[in-house]
């Protein structure tokens, strides 16, 4: 069984964003329960669950062991890594869609005066499909160019 720790999954995840408050402004402990929060919600996509045979996440270790359903030896952890990531960051642009901020400026808070309060969210959820996509497209990249029905059919 392969393994994994959070700590690279985390790293490709932060790599991926620029989130001041989740890498400067909380504490570490709160950064990682929020990214893990984050990785058990990427690894309930139907499209990335489907991608292992067997699958156990310890969050007291930080660790992530898994089988591939269809492994190919020498990447599995690079892909696995990449793809949690990707998946992370689709997590992570829906909390910022749907913030406390968004949805008082979506719903008319006379509290706040803001410049274009639909074409912000309507950028945030754009970034939201972008992410989902990317995400997803990732995935379908590898089960295409990996397909066993295929191999040597060619």
């Amino acid at each position: 069984m392969a393994s994994i720790s959070y700590e690279e999954i985390f790293s490709n995840f932060l790599g991926s964003i620029t989130d001041y408050d989740l890498q400067e402004n909380l504490s570490l402990s709160d950064s990682n329960m929020l990214m893990t929060e984050y990785l058990h919600k990427a690894l309930a996509e139907p499209h990335v669950y489907r991608l292992f045979s067997t699958r156990k996440l310890d969050d007291n270790v930080q660790l992530f062991e898994y089988e591939m359903a269809t492994p190919i030896e020498d990447i599995d952890n690079e892909f696995v890594a990449t793809a949690l990531a990707k998946w992370m960051v689709y997590e992570w642009l829906h909390k910022q869609v749907r913030n406390v901020t968004n949805t008082s400026m979506f719903f008319g808070s006379k509290e706040q005066k803001y410049y274009s309060q639909s074409q912000h969210l309507s950028e945030l959820r754009a970034l939201q499909n972008d992410a989902f996509a990317e995400a997803k497209n990732f995935i379908l990249q590898r089960g295409y160019i990996n397909n066993s029905y295929l191999d040597g059919g060619i």
